[in-house]
């Protein structure tokens, strides 16, 4: 019996390795292609390479970039349209001008909060003050970005 239970065992694996080969070595049938749509429509004639259209170009630097995490700067905060209207400042006095050879007056002030006294010519720059203007008897100083007003009698 038990020699008949082995024999049994190798004639099952026997003969499933024979199917599985069958399966795979056995002459198939050749299958047949289904055939082709048929087109209603006419095709347009291929063009030339002169005729031949580009296609569009779907990508620039800016969307390649953003793929990347670039993001545009932000528009910058509204500035106030009216300007600061200049400061008067009582430390700063006006002290006198002077014509020089050239024609030209050089206008003399003192600020009285270090006690220096300079002299400016309109348009020029002596120690950090700038001149920009002269409005009959008042004269617009400039200062480190900051504006000043400064008339004759002050």
């Amino acid at each position: 019996m038990k020699r008949s239970m082995q024999w049994i065992a190798d004639f099952v694996l026997a003969a499933a390795i024979v199917g599985g080969g069958w399966s795979i070595f056995a002459p198939r049938s050749p299958r047949a292609l289904p055939p082709p749509p048929q087109r209603t429509e006419a095709l347009p004639e291929p063009a030339g390479p002169a005729e031949r259209e580009t296609p569009p170009s779907r990508s620039s630097p800016r969307s390649i970039a953003s793929l990347l995490g670039w993001r545009p700067p932000a528009a910058p905060a509204a500035v106030d349209a009216k300007p600061q209207p200049p400061a008067r400042p009582e430390w700063l006095k006006f002290l006198g001008y002077v014509v020089g050879p050239d024609g030209q007056p050089s206008y003399a002030f003192k600020d009285q909060r270090s006690g220096s006294v300079f002299s400016v010519r309109p348009g020029q720059t002596s120690k950090g003050w700038r001149l920009v203007e002269v409005r009959g008897a008042e004269f617009l100083l400039e200062l480190a970005g900051l504006s000043y007003l400064v008339g004759e009698g002050d």
